[in-house]
């Protein structure tokens, strides 16, 4: 078949960029009568949602930095303590998910940045800073991670479905129709073949539409729903939502929705769906997690 070897001679070109060989490949599934297997291809084309099926190849360790001073000391980038966190806590600050689309990675590493910053949100500062000497305080603090832990991502991604397609175009062998190749793909345990090269031989990956993630971003002004569906679609349980419903109703007469401002009681909210997101209650990353609050309150409230 063509395109297998088209995408099987790019794959073996460093330089070839992989998300060309992604759209390619989803061509190859669909022409095989496979489109089912298509899932992980899209999450890396587009990004994931979520940590139920990131891969591991995709989770990379960080050190936590901070800048933090007293009255007479001052210190910036330095690594700060961790051990009077729990370990879920630690675990979670230590190792980073990088959910971004695999050109978007690409794209990071085109450039001379040695090590890159993901944000922790100001709300941990005192957390954090319980750890350090008395006296000192901290003001900002973030996850430090390097080009080369990163760089690792497009390598595995490469070499997993440079493994597949190997394996596919064993199966299929030479000079045959793309009937006779679609027949033969139908006989096989495809499914198998692509987890274990795909995911390793000990993993089990739900393949299918059934474990289809679709996130829908629209929230309109003051509609409740809609913002509701949206927390959902980003593991926000049923319980936490209801408590913001409470919180929003409390907060409709304050001060601070008069002046565009986000009421003390959804920011109580916030700051609890933010300690979750730190001890992985909410399985999704602190500064994701941050990111997917501020951005649904926003557009409930029409602050822009």
């Amino acid at each position: 078949m063509k395109i297998l070897e088209e995408i099987i001679e790019n794959l073996s070109d460093s330089n070839f960029q992989i998300t060309s060989a992604l759209i390619k490949t989803k061509i190859l599934l669909h022409k095989i009568g496979r489109k089912d297997l298509s899932e992980w291809v899209n999450n890396e084309i587009n990004g994931y949602v979520g940590k139920e099926n990131l891969p591991e190849y995709r989770i990379i360790p960080s050190i936590v930095l901070a800048n933090f001073e007293s009255f007479s000391h001052r210190a910036t980038s330095h690594p700060i303590p961790l051990h009077h966190l729990d370990q879920n806590t630690r675990e979670a600050l230590q190792n980073i998910c990088i959910r971004q689309s695999l050109a978007s990675i690409e794209k990071l590493l085109l450039s001379e940045t040695k090590n890159f910053q993901n944000p922790i949100p100001m709300e941990f500062n005192a957390v954090l800073g319980a750890g350090l000497e008395e006296h000192f305080f901290i003001r900002n603090a973030w996850c430090s991670f390097t080009s080369h832990d990163l760089a690792q991502i497009p390598l595995q991604v490469r070499s997993r479905l440079l493994d597949f397609l190997l394996e596919i175009k064993d199966l299929i062998g030479d000079e045959l129709t793309d009937e006779h190749i679609v027949e033969k793909i139908s006989m096989a345990n495809t499914s198998e073949i692509f987890n274990n090269t795909i995911f390793g031989d000990n993993t089990t990956i739900l393949i299918g539409n059934n474990n289809h993630q679709h996130v829908d971003n629209i929230i309109k002004n003051n509609d409740f729903n809609s913002l509701k569906n949206y927390l959902k679609q980003n593991s926000v349980n049923d319980f936490d939502i209801e408590e913001l419903r409470k919180s929003i109703e409390i907060d409709k007469n304050s001060y601070e929705i008069s002046e565009n401002k986000i009421g003390p009681s959804v920011k109580g909210w916030m700051k609890t769906m933010l300690s979750k997101a730190v001890d992985t209650s909410w399985n999704i990353e602190v500064g994701v997690a941050s990111s997917i609050l501020a951005n649904g309150l926003q557009k409930y409230y029409g602050f822009f």
